[in-house]
């Protein structure tokens, strides 16, 4: 019976794939998706000199025929992607084929949170994924997305706090993080800060309007604004998760350790282009209130430059140096010396000359 259930999955499965690779565009609904995605870049994406040259682009293209030849929805929202891309390289920036979503989307009782309730935001612990102390009372947080902000997940991220509010320093891991919702990156910050304290700022170019952010102390965490705070980063790191990295370098409250974040600093909304199309648009963008600009296109660049996988140790390993510098007991610093030792030849092997090798004198066998 199940082998039965599985083949008919099978079938409903590939049949979908079949139906949809079958989908033949006409030129009338081509028109139509470049002329809704011109105005809609116009009237929203976050550089209006950008907008109107990445509509003059697809219009171009449009008329000298190049789009004629698709006929595949998917293939032509990548096309579309592409050339927009080309005026700009906003890594936010993307249209995209999907009519489930574009009915979801039109339908007058959706809201911007819909696509994530709270069931599935608790099953994942509002993306924390792994709290613990390491070795040295080093507090280590994993996380992999920040969840959109509420009554429930404020209440998870304090109880993942609380295993580490005794350590003597924080390791947040974002190396898979992509990013999410900003309200919880302020909410975040907020366990590392005594005061009320500037972040970042959100620019609309649309309403020209800006929206500052600000933490708000959390009461009963107030001793983690005095320990040294390290964020793992990697090429992937991307989004808020770059927010909560640049806005605390920024502030000089955390050292960033590991590589060159994504480069994405432009909210976006979903636009529904008609046909099945939608266009996931920029409308604002980040403007960080010590440096005056952001990330966009270069990444947020780590203080301790290191490959993504050895990030950790060498976030151990600054941790342990912190320690040492502030212990005055000469037996716990012996301690963490042999820790450190340790995981520093782990890290940094030492390659002996294999000449040196062979002129030492070899064991006579008995």
């Amino acid at each position: 019976m199940r082998k039965k259930i599985f083949i008919i999955a099978l079938v409903a499965y590939f049949g979908t794939i079949n139906l949809e690779a079958q989908i033949q565009l006409s030129e009338s609904a081509k028109t139509e998706v470049v002329n809704n995605l011109g105005k809609s870049l116009l009237d929203n994406y976050i550089f209006a000199d950008k907008a109107q040259n990445m509509k003059r682009l697809i219009h171009k293209n449009l008329a000298l025929g190049l789009y004629d030849n698709i006929r595949n929805p998917y293939e032509f929202a990548d096309i579309l992607t592409r050339d927009l891309l080309t005026v700009y390289k906003d890594l936010h920036l993307s249209v995209r084929y999907n009519p489930k979503l574009e009915k979801r989307l039109s339908h007058p009782s959706y809201t911007s949170n819909e696509n994530q309730t709270i069931e599935e935001a608790k099953n994942q612990n509002f993306g924390f994924k792994k709290v613990e102390i390491l070795e040295g009372n080093i507090g280590y947080i994993y996380f992999d997305e920040f969840y959109n902000l509420n009554v429930l997940a404020k209440q998870s991220v304090e109880r993942d706090f609380a295993i580490v509010k005794g350590c003597d320093a924080l390791i947040f891991d974002l190396r898979n993080n992509g990013g999410g919702n900003p309200d919880m990156v302020k909410f975040i910050c907020s366990f590392l800060f005594l005061k009320p304290t500037h972040i970042n700022d959100l620019y609309e170019r649309r309403s020209n309007k800006t929206q500052s952010f600000w933490t708000e102390p959390v009461k009963g965490f107030e001793g983690l604004s005095a320990v040294p705070v390290f964020i793992l980063t990697s090429s992937y790191t991307f989004s808020a998760a770059e927010e909560f990295a640049y806005d605390l370098q920024a502030l000089n409250r955390a050292t960033l350790i590991g590589e060159t974040t994504g480069g994405g600093a432009h909210p976006e909304s979903p636009w529904l282009l008609s046909n099945g199309f939608i266009a996931f648009i920029p409308y604002a963008m980040a403007v960080n209130p010590v440096t005056k600009t952001n990330w966009e296109t270069v990444g947020v660049k780590p203080d301790i430059e290191a490959a993504a996988k050895d990030a950790l140790d060498e976030a151990i390993l600054a941790c342990y140096d912190f320690e040492i510098a502030a212990l005055k007991d000469i037996t716990k610093i012996n301690f963490i010396l042999r820790s450190r030792s340790i995981l520093y030849a782990k890290l940094h092997p030492r390659n002996i000359d294999t000449l040196i090798l062979k002129g030492l004198p070899r064991q006579k066998k008995k």
